[in-house]
C-alpha cells in the first residue's frame, strides 16, 4: 500500500474517560450481508425527515400480543406496503416517535418491544414470498424505540389468504405517507422490474478500525465497495469527492488511480466486481489513540461518486460522529 501524507490539521488529543475504545468489537459480517445498522446519527437524520415511501412514524407500539386479526393486520399491511415500493435503500418504521408536520419528530419511546422471530414467523407464513425485514429495539435520548427496517427486495409481495382487513392477492403499496392498493399498471411495473433485476447493486462500506503500530495505535477508516446485485460490475471507478483529513492510503492490490472527468481522487478497480464480492479501495489514518487518550475530530464525512459501464453515475454520502468512530460503527451507503 502506498501512502500520501495529508496534514491532519483538525486532529488534537485530549482525555475522554467517557468513551470506550473498541479494539475488537467490529461487526465484520459475511459476504453478501452488508446491511446498514441503526445508529444515533441515522436515527437523528430520520427524525428530521417527513413521512414518505421510505419512512413512517408510529407514536405507539403495534398491537400484536393477544391482539385480534384486525389489529395484527395493521402491522402486516405496513410491512407489505413498504416492501412493494421501488427504492434503492432501506425503508424504516420508527415506533415510539410522534410525527410533527414540518418539524423534527418527537421521541416518545415505547414500554414494550415485539419479538423479531415471532414477527418473521407471523408475516412470512402468510405471503407469496418472505419479505426481508427486521425488528430491533434502539435507545436514544434515554428512551427505547422500535425500529422496523424493510430491505430492498423482489416485488410484488402479497397475501395468499384473507387476513383481518387485508385481502388475498391484493398488492398493498406505500404512496407518499399513506398506504393503498397497487393498480394493474403498478403491478405490471413490479413484474417487469423483477425480470430486469439481474444488475449490479454497488455499495460503499466504511469500517473504523483501531490499528496497532510499533509505538502507538491509530484510528483508521477503511473504505470498500461491495456488489450486492445479481450481475458483474465492469469498469468500476470510485471518485472520492469529499474525504477526511489524514494519512491517505490506496489499495493498489485491488485498484489504481485514474482520471474520471469529475473532481476528486478517482480509483479504478483492477478487475470486474462479481456478485457477492467486495474490493478494498483506500484507508485514511485519522490520528493516534493512546491508552485513555483519544483523538478528537469534527464529524467525519465522505462524499463518493460511483461510475460503472452501462450504468448511470450516482452519488453516496456517509457521516460519522466521534462516538460512532470509537464504537467501531460500520456504515454502508447505496444509491440515493
Amino acid at each position: 500500500m502506498c501512502f500520501e501524507y495529508i496534514r491532519p490539521e483538525k486532529v488534537s488529543v485530549l482525555r475522554a474517560d467517557t468513551i470506550a475504545i473498541a479494539h475488537n468489537n467490529l461487526d465484520f459480517r459475511g459476504r453478501g450481508d452488508f446491511f446498514c445498522q441503526m445508529t444515533t446519527g441515522l436515527f437523528e437524520q430520520l427524525l428530521r425527515q417527513p413521512e414518505s415511501e421510505m419512512l413512517d412514524f408510529k407514536s405507539s407500539q403495534y398491537r400484536f400480543i393477544r391482539a385480534t386479526d384486525i389489529e395484527k393486520s395493521e402491522l402486516l399491511k405496513d410491512i407489505l406496503a413498504f416492501s412493494n415500493v421501488a427504492r434503492q435503500a432501506d425503508a424504516y418504521i420508527l415506533i415510539g416517535v410522534e410525527e410533527v408536520k414540518g418539524n423534527r419528530g418527537i421521541v416518545r419511546g415505547v414500554n414494550d418491544h415485539l419479538n423479531d422471530s415471532d414477527l418473521q414467523q407471523f408475516v412470512c407464513s402468510k405471503t407469496n414470498r418472505p419479505p426481508v425485514f427486521s425488528y430491533s429495539a434502539f435507545e436514544i435520548h434515554g428512551l427505547s424505540c422500535g425500529v422496523i427496517r424493510i430491505s430492498v427486495q423482489k416485488r410484488p409481495i402479497f397475501l395468499l389468504k384473507d387476513f383481518g382487513k387485508l385481502k388475498a392477492n391484493a398488492v398493498y403499496l406505500r404512496r407518499g405517507s399513506s398506504t393503498d392498493e397497487a393498480n394493474p399498471d403498478e403491478i405490471a411495473q413490479m413484474n417487469a422490474a423483477e425480470l430486469d433485476s439481474g444488475k449490479p447493486l454497488l455499495e460503499i462500506i466504511v469500517e473504523p478500525r483501531i490499528v496497532p503500530h510499533i509505538n502507538c495505535k491509530c484510528l483508521e477508516l477503511q473504505m470498500w465497495i461491495n456488489n450486492r446485485g445479481k450481475a458483474t460490475a465492469d469498469d468500476v471507478v470510485v471518485v472520492l469527492q469529499k474525504q477526511p483529513i489524514g494519512v491517505f492510503g490506496i489499495g493498489y492490490g485491488s485498484c489504481s488511480q485514474t482520471t474520471s472527468g469529475h473532481p476528486g481522487n478517482a480509483l479504478k478497480l483492477n478487475a470486474p466486481l462479481n456478485p457477492g464480492d467486495r474490493a478494498f479501495l483506500c484507508s485514511t489514518d485519522l490520528g493516534q489513540v493512546e491508552g485513555s487518550f483519544v483523538a478528537t475530530f469534527e464529524p467525519v464525512e465522505f462524499g463518493v461518486k460511483i461510475l460503472a459501464r452501462n450504468q448511470v453515475a450516482f452519488d453516496v454520502g456517509l457521516t460519522f460522529t466521534k462516538t460512532e468512530l470509537f464504537a467501531g460503527k460500520t456504515k454502508t451507503a447505496t444509491r440515493r
